[in-house]
This record gives C-alpha cells, structure tokens and sequence, in this order.
C-alpha cells in the first residue's frame, strides 16, 4: 500500500479548511483514473451559484517532481483547481525551480511538513468538459440541477419517468410522475429516450439522465392545478 495514502486525511481536512471544499473524498473518479482526492468548491453568487472540482495529487518527497506535475495537470480533465501535495521531510521546501515548473503547467503546490500543511502555490482555473465534471460530481453522491446550475445532495431524487425506453410515438399520453413529484416537493430525476433515439446505440435504454432541484421543480406547481389543490 502506497505510504501517500497515509495522507489523504490530512490533505483533505486542508482542503475543506483552505479552499472551503465540502463533500470530500478520496480516490474517486471513472475508467480514465482516480483522484487522490477531491470536493467541490461553491462559489456563491445571488443571480448564480457554481461548482468547481478541487482535486489533489498527493505525493511522497522522494517521488518524481515532473511526473507528479503530470499526474496533478491530467487531473484538469475532471477538475477546475489541479493541486499537487508533497511530503517534506527534514524542514525542506520546493525549489524556486519546482515552483516555475509547477506555475508554467497551471498546478497549485501544498507542502505537508511534520506539523502543518502550507499554501505554496495557488492553481490556476482549468477548463474541464461539462460531462467529465459531471461524472464526479455523481461521484460525490450529488447532482447538478439542470436549471438553476447549483450543486445539490442526491438523497431523495424521484424518477420522472421511468428507467426504462419509452416510445413517445405509442405513447403519447406518457406524462411519468412529474405531479407527484411536484406536489411533494421533492427533487426530480428523468431519463431523455429521445436523445437516446437519434442515437446508434445499441443499448435496450440508456442512462441519460438530467435533474431538477426542489426549488425548480416548486416552479411546475403553477402549471399543475392537481398540485395545488391540497
């Protein structure tokens, strides 16, 4: 067992304490690799709240210092702040080099020493394609609401529609459970066959899926009269 594992608490206390990262967790990721660790950042606005992806490569000292930069930048496909953390033993520091090297590629540097962890160099934004950013986000055990953007808890989803292929042609009628799901206020999950059906797939269903937070889906219960009548 890699002695890094050893540091994943450490580092991620750091990161929830310093970047205000929440819904920390380690090791995760998709067929492409895993994050040492990693949580999401909420940058708070009134008009609009975002997520960002915090992820961070956690090393030992004696390690490569360019294959670990390599390791922390490939973590940008996921992520929008790429961090690399090292052991320092014996009160070392990185090198003035080690930093130009990190900032030419973008990625933060974190020295954990004997008795603390210190900021020695901030990343920078990276910009990670939505889906990838999705797929850790799920990991996370939350969900992005497809209308208000925010980042929420996946506790209690509902499935609108069910999980299952659905031809709208037979089924036009199909309305799912949206007015159940309204009345109780609770957040809603659902299924688009119709994208799965201009698709070459050969998939009986697909897992394409999309979510509402409560908020938003309070926003259908002026459209239902059903829903309002209790």
């Amino acid at each position: 067992m890699p002695k890094e594992i050893s540091l994943y608490n450490r580092v991620a206390k750091f990161a929830v304490e310093q970047f205000d990262c929440r819904f920390m967790k380690q090791q995760i990721g998709t067929h492409l690799g895993k994050i040492d660790v990693a949580g999401i950042q909420e940058l708070r606005g009134d008009l609009e709240s975002e997520a960002e992806i915090v992820a961070v490569e956690v090393k030992e000292e004696r390690a490569a210092f360019l294959n670990s930069i390599g390791q922390a930048v490939a973590y940008s496909i996921y992520a929008h702040r790429c961090y690399l953390a090292v052991r320092k033993r014996h009160g070392s520091q990185f090198s003035a080099e080690e930093l130009q090297v990190a900032a030419q590629f973008g990625v933060g540097l974190i020295e954990i020493g004997a008795k603390g962890m210190s900021m020695r160099l901030t990343s920078r934004r990276f910009s990670p394609e939505s889906r990838y950013v999705l797929q850790i986000i799920h990991r996370l055990g939350l969900f992005r609401c497809s209308m208000c953007r925010a980042v929420y808890e996946d506790k209690d989803s509902t499935g609108v529609n069910q999980a299952g292929k659905i031809d709208l042609s037979e089924k036009p009628n199909y309305r799912g459970q949206l007015s159940r799901i309204v009345a109780k206020r609770r957040n809603a999950k659902y299924y688009l066959y119709e994208l799965h059906s201009q698709r070459d797939d050969p998939r009986v269903y697909v897992s394409d899926r999309r979510y509402l937070c409560k908020d938003c889906v309070s926003v259908f219960a002026s459209l239902m009269p059903e829903a309002n009548a209790g």
